[in-house]
């Protein structure tokens, strides 16, 4: 009897020891920072520049991924003045914007326009849109993303396709995927776990027409339990801030202060 309690005891020390390591692992893998990723598609002095102005503000914060594009090169002087005063925060990183038209816009403009945003800004990487993730474009993006990061100064790529599956990033040597880009009433029927072999860094979601802070949040927890990265909610269109700005920059800032608190309560919550 005694030979049993031993073997009892031993077995159940050991199965709290593998317990432990899991939810230490867990956390573990949860210490990197939810960033936001921001779609800036405002003129730099719009609202008295009080937009680029409000986002430099949460970079103190939060880290930020600032998407931004240049519609006329004639606003060349004022984009590299704002954009400049925008990497001053260590905390920000931008990603000039470049659309693809789901691959039929020819690599040869497409590289063009890479040219021209890494010799005339200070940019962190490219943000390429209107993604298509047919097999047969592939060898497109894989080509145009070797050739951005030709370039010292590009980082990462991030890549925005209305669909695709995780292989995608692997197979095109891409840096993030937007994994959901839609309206915030489509987010519950979304298949997060389809991407559960990414890891958080290479995740983002783009999250608009959601009307509450309360909803705001809501999402912002589920993708913390669905380990992305990178994420952006908001009841306005691309070239304003949310209206819950502040309170999705504060509540962003709380879940990096005490992710491993977060994690479990959305976890249990949720």
């Amino acid at each position: 009897m005694k030979i049993l309690i031993k073997l009892l005891i031993i077995f159940i020390l050991i199965e709290s020891s593998f317990l432990f390591v899991s939810c230490s692992s867990n956390f573990e893998s949860e210490n990197n920072k939810i960033s936001l990723i921001v779609p800036l598609y405002s003129f730099p002095t719009d609202e008295n520049g009080e937009i680029w102005n409000a986002v430099f503000t949460a970079s103190q914060s939060v880290p930020i991924a600032v998407i931004w594009g240049l519609v006329d090169t004639a606003d060349e002087p004022i984009y590299k003045q704002y954009t400049d005063y925008l990497q001053s925060s260590e905390n920000i990183s931008l990603y000039a914007y470049i659309a693809t038209n789901s691959g039929q816009r020819s690599s040869a403009k497409v590289k063009k326009e890479v040219d021209y945003y890494v010799n005339h800004f200070n940019i962190d990487g490219i943000f390429f849109d209107e993604v298509s993730s047919e097999d047969e474009y592939i060898p497109y993006y894989k080509n145009l993303i070797r050739y951005a990061k030709g370039y010292s100064k590009i980082k990462k790529v991030i890549l925005n396709s209305s669909y695709a599956p995780p292989d995608f990033l692997k197979d095109t040597g891409a840096d993030i995927l937007v994994i959901f880009e839609n309206y915030g009433y489509e987010w519950d029927n979304f298949s997060k776990k389809d991407y559960i072999s990414l890891s958080s860094d290479q995740k983002a979601i783009i999250v608009h027409s959601v009307s509450s802070s309360s909803q705001m949040k809501s999402i912002i927890a589920d993708a913390l339990t669905n380990h992305i990265g990178y994420v952006y909610v908001t009841d306005k269109e691309y070239d304003e801030l949310p209206s819950y700005w502040t309170e999705e920059v504060n509540f962003i800032k709380q879940i990096n202060e005490n992710r491993s608190f977060f994690y479990t309560k959305f976890s249990l919550n949720l």
